[in-house]
């Protein structure tokens, strides 16, 4: 799942960028899924997991283990981590964003930065909700 992340610039002129996931159960591991069968396929796959993961050899503990996840799967379903959703919601990611965001706009002007917390007249905020760009030790 780690490996499948990737970025991609989109050619609009604006330096704007997705960041997706190709791994195809990445929205199932983010969203959760009902209880659902699970093929002969999907069995294989979670023992290929099993073995790398759990670091299990034996062959019969294995099998008990995908049994176990079949089981849980079939009638449980399977949460969602929201990882993504997380992240994005004041988390990691939005301090790696801010801090390229400050990165590019300090290359265009200095004095522009995103703010947090501050108003633009420079005056502490209760709550920023959403990030502002400002100038910063300009006359606003």
């Amino acid at each position: 799942m780690k490996a499948a992340w990737q970025t991609i610039e989109l050619n609009d002129g604006n330096g704007l960028a997705q960041l997706i996931n190709t791994a195809p159960y990445a929205w199932i591991v983010e969203e959760g899924a009902r209880p659902h069968p699970v093929s002969q396929a999907g069995r294989e796959a979670i023992s290929l997991w099993v073995r790398r993961q759990m670091l299990v050899n034996d062959p019969e503990e294995v099998q008990r283990i995908v049994e176990a996840v079949v089981n849980k799967l079939q009638h449980h379903g399977q949460k969602g981590t929201f990882f993504v959703r997380d992240a994005l919601k004041g988390g990691t990611a939005t301090k790696f964003l801010r801090a390229e965001i400050n990165r590019r706009l300090a290359a265009i002007d200095p004095r522009l930065q995103v703010g947090v917390g501050r108003n633009f007249r420079g005056q502490q905020e209760r709550a920023c909700p959403t990030p502002r760009v400002c100038v910063v030790n300009g006359t606003k």
